[in-house]
């Protein structure tokens, strides 16, 4: 299907609450620099894309922890904050049962490291696989990366279209009618809520096994006719992985208790995929010029 998820908690309840006190600083250092550095935006209306930051979708954003050839601009606690979340990505619950099985572990020289399509160009519209990879996030010695982002929606945001963040790459394999064939995952998304999900604050639908075939998207209102919807409710602490190529669809929150959404979203990828879209250039730390 694409999907695996814990609908329990699966997060060390310390873990959880620094994960919760990290993620609270990011968006309350974002949102502070985003209107004293560019007033102009109207948000929750605008669509805006930082190197940091993102709209999704009236109220809805998606926020990067920094990365470290991004601290010129980060405040010394925003670095420790982002050297646990890096820290913790790498040892999180699903890591050896999801991740590892399925790109492998960073501990040593990959199978793939000499390989010709893994050192080959490869491109799609929206995402491609290059190489060698660029230091220092990604080094030939590990088989994947991985960026986390605080994905959170606030009262009034409305339900997203179908869509799947990870196109299938150029050149490699597309199912075949009976849905057998599709090359493997080249990315492994994992949302991680940090409140517990439901109808009122909203959650994830995902379409099962829409990962297998490209010709699916645009045609996302037939996953709810075909009876492919999964819903992503979990509780605080659980989560949900899923193919980077599934078609998905963030749910409104309609909180009449002014609740706002917020979820992990950890990506990762393969060492030789790198990511091109989704965030734009400019800092939301740095004034417009």
């Amino acid at each position: 299907t694409g999907l695996a998820a814990s609908a329990a908690p699966a997060v060390d309840p310390d873990d959880l609450a620094r994960l919760v006190a990290v993620a609270e600083r990011r968006v309350a250092s974002a949102e502070k620099a985003l209107h004293a550095n560019h007033p102009d935006i109207r948000v929750g209306d605008d669509v805006f894309a930082f190197r940091e930051m993102g709209s999704r979708g009236g109220r809805r954003f998606d926020l990067l922890f920094p990365k470290p050839e991004w601290d010129v601009d980060e405040t010394t606690e925003a670095r420790t904050d982002a050297a646990f979340v890096r820290d913790f990505a790498t040892r999180a619950p699903w890591v050896p049962t999801l991740v590892e099985p399925v790109l492998g572990k960073n501990d040593g020289k990959n199978d793939d490291d000499d390989d010709d399509d893994a050192r080959a160009s490869i491109e799609s519209g929206t995402a491609r696989c290059v190489g060698p990879p660029e230091p220092p996030r990604r080094h030939r010695s590990n088989a994947w990366w991985c960026d986390v982002s605080v994905v959170y929606s606030k009262p009034g945001a409305p339900a997203q279209d179908w869509h799947c963040d990870g196109r299938h790459l150029a050149g490699e394999a597309r199912a075949d009618y009976a849905g057998a064939g599709a090359a493997p995952p080249y990315a492994v998304c994992v949302f991680c809520p940090l409140i517990d999900l439901g109808e009122d604050v909203g959650f994830t639908r995902f379409w099962a096994g829409s990962h297998v075939a490209d010709g699916l998207i645009g045609f996302g209102a037939a996953a709810e006719v075909l009876r492919g919807c999964v819903d992503g409710i979990v509780k605080r602490g659980g989560f949900v992985a899923y193919d980077y190529r599934t078609m998905h669809r963030g749910m409104g929150n309609s909180s009449s208790s002014g609740t706002t959404r917020p979820v992990l979203q950890f990506l990762y990828a393969r060492s030789n995929y790198r990511e091109t879209k989704n965030y734009g250039a400019r800092s939301v730390f740095r004034p417009a010029t």
